[in-house]
């Protein structure tokens, strides 16, 4: 790296920051200027109005030619002005231009001639070309002379600070630096003082006052250091050992983490049909993770009756299901009350425990750890683990494990629960969407279909029958003087009448693909496929004979005194039928024919 002095440097650092601020002040002045030259010419239009004006405009009138002239050359010495051009009313056209003008970039102002007494007649333009060339010179001057000064300035300042910089900064440094190039660590030297012409206390002072503690102080370091030496070789050692066993307790819990996140993660989408199978596994997984004879899952509802019971055994193991049917825990031996009550039950020795109170009458239970599990303050089931072959100490580390557990099977039971809730709530609305469905496509007063039903089925029959070349018919009819009958008998009876005639439809098109629905008040249709323009006329001659049968009276009817319908019938005519609208049009017509030709007929 290229050697540069010290003060070499601050001096160019110095210089540097000046003539930025040079600069900057010089800028600053420059749009000064500039802005107030501007001014000044923004100015010349008002101060020719108001001094030049007058003058020429009388001038102009009085076609004084000489004097006009002298006053454009007066506007044009304006200190700006470079070209002054004058047109009059009568065509003449006067210019002058300034000696100093140049190609400069200029404004261009255009000015009315006129009197100011009498009349405001225009008696011509005055056209000004106004320059910043003044103001660019008056700015370019200003810094030329600026400039000057500032070098004599910076020269005189530069000899001061190098003087002064030698004298009482860069002697004293190099001093310093000599001095850390001979030190030597770990070897006694004197006290370093140093060749400096002040005598009250700076920063150089302060300097050397700290590079004799720094001294010092290193050679401390080097005579503390073999110390620490030996202590950090006794300190390695402990913290490999210690780290060797925080490896194996973390292995331990990574693996236990790992199987909490795999039975988690399997009962996030599992299937009602797959919960059991799931418990299972999971209670095997843990009960050879946590390498214990037995371990066990209590669901319970909120009477804490149990509701279900899971469990896992090793090889050779009996199971303790025995006496954990579906019935209070509160009822249970004196174990549950206090699990109930505490929350965790930790027994290392069973040995002196009444049978009565053990999960199983059939092994003696060495050790016994149960966890109540919790669910929004309220339990919801039980966690356990037996030791049956020998008796053993849980370890804080056990518990923890086993509460964490506990607070997995906490949602692993509302999951069961609300997956439960959830058939039951899918099956009732099955239910209930079947209910809608058939509700949504029949008339609630009838029960045949209703009109949405009868469009849906319309144009797939009509389909159909296009597509396989297969005949189709359609009646439409209407009950006649059904508002009559309304108002002679009562609304309550024109409902009846409507269900009767229903039940009379309903029992009399039951062939496949037949459908009688209710389209209005008292109108209905029928689909009928597979039957031609024959078949059709005879069932609906049929059922008008029927309906005839019913001998339901109609006082009020002006065709006979009972109640009488008209009909209308289509037939598929794939010639002159493109759609079953047509086909439906059809049958209105016949409809309408038959109430014209006196009703009680098929039209």
């Amino acid at each position: 790296m290229r050697f540069k002095p010290l003060a070499i440097q601050v001096l160019q650092q110095i210089l540097l920051y000046a003539v930025l601020f040079w600069l900057l002040v010089s800028a600053v002045r420059a749009g000064l200027l500039f802005y107030h030259g501007q001014k000044r010419l923004a100015e010349i239009p008002e101060t020719v109005n108001t001094l030049y004006m007058p003058l020429l405009a009388q001038s102009v009138w009085d076609v004084e030619l000489n004097t006009t002239q002298k006053e454009l050359a007066s506007i044009s010495a304006i200190n700006g002005v470079e070209s002054v051009i004058l047109e009059t009313r009568l065509g003449q056209r006067l210019r002058y231009d300034s000696p100093h003008a140049g190609n400069a970039p200029h404004n261009v102002y255009h000015l009315d001639v006129h009197l100011n007494h009498g009349t405001r007649e225009s008696l011509g333009t005055l056209t000004l070309f106004v320059s910043n060339k003044p103001v660019q010179s008056e700015i370019v001057n200003d810094l030329l002379s600026s400039m000057a000064q500032r070098v004599l300035d910076f020269t005189a300042l530069a000899l001061l600070i190098v003087f002064i910089l030698r004298r009482r900064f860069v002697l004293p440094v190099q001093q310093l630096a000599q001095a850390a190039r001979t030190f030597r660590p770990g070897e006694a030297t004197p006290t370093f003082r140093l060749n400096y012409p002040s005598h009250i206390e700076d920063e150089m002072t302060q300097l050397l006052a700290s590079f004799n503690a720094m001294r010092t102080s290193i050679n401390n370091h080097l005579a503390d250091r073999e110390r620490y030496e030996t202590a950090l070789t006794q300190a390695r050692d402990e913290l490999a050992r210690r780290v060797e066993e925080r490896t194996a307790q973390l292995d331990r819990l990574l693996n236990f983490q790992q199987l909490v996140s795999a039975i988690s993660s399997r009962f996030i989408n599992i299937p009602l049909a797959e919960v059991n199978l799931a418990m299972s596994q999971a209670l095997m997984q843990i009960g050879q993770f946590m390498d214990v004879d037995r371990c066990y899952l209590i669901g319970v509802d909120h009477l804490q009756i149990v509701s279900m019971v899971h469990e896992w055994q090793a090889p050779g193991i009996d199971s303790g299901k025995e006496g954990l049917g579906f019935a209070p825990l509160t009822a249970r031996p004196s174990l549950f009350a206090t699990l109930m009550r505490e929350g965790v039950l930790n027994l290392p020795h069973c040995q002196s425990l009444p049978q009565a109170d053990l999960a199983s009458a059939q092994d003696a239970i060495q050790s016994m750890l149960m966890i109540r599990i919790d669910y929004l303050g309220h339990p919801v089931g039980v966690f356990g683990c037996d030791m049956l072959r020998h008796a053993r100490q849980w370890q804080e580390e056990e518990l923890v494990q086993a509460r964490l557990l506990a607070d997995m099977f906490a949602n692993m039971i509302i999951r069961c629960q609300q997956l439960q809730d959830l058939s039951e709530t899918q099956q009732q609305l099955e239910q209930a969407n079947a209910n809608l469905a058939r509700m949504a496509l029949s008339d609630s007063l009838t029960g045949l279909a209703n009109r949405r039903h009868f469009d849906e089925e319309k144009r797939q029959a009509f389909d159909k029958a296009r597509r396989k070349a297969e005949p189709l018919g359609l009646i439409m009819l209407d009950i006649d003087f059904f508002k009559e009958y309304n108002d002679h008998y009562g609304h309550l009876a024109g409902d009846q009448c409507l269900q009767q005639l229903a039940a009379l439809l309903t029992r009399f098109f039951v062939y496949p693909g037949e459908l009688a629905a209710r389209i209005g008040g008292e109108e209905f249709a029928v689909l009928l496929p597979g039957l031609d323009a024959q078949a059709v006329r005879s069932r609906a001659e049929a059922l008008r004979q029927a309906v005839w049968e019913l001998n339901l009276p109609h006082a009020s009817s002006r065709v006979a005194d009972r109640l009488t319908i008209s009909l209308g019938i289509a037939a598929l005519d794939t010639a002159n039928h493109s759609s079953i609208d047509q086909m439906i049009a059809e049958a209105d017509a016949g409809l309408y024919r038959a109430k014209a030709s006196g009703r009680n007929c098929t039209g």
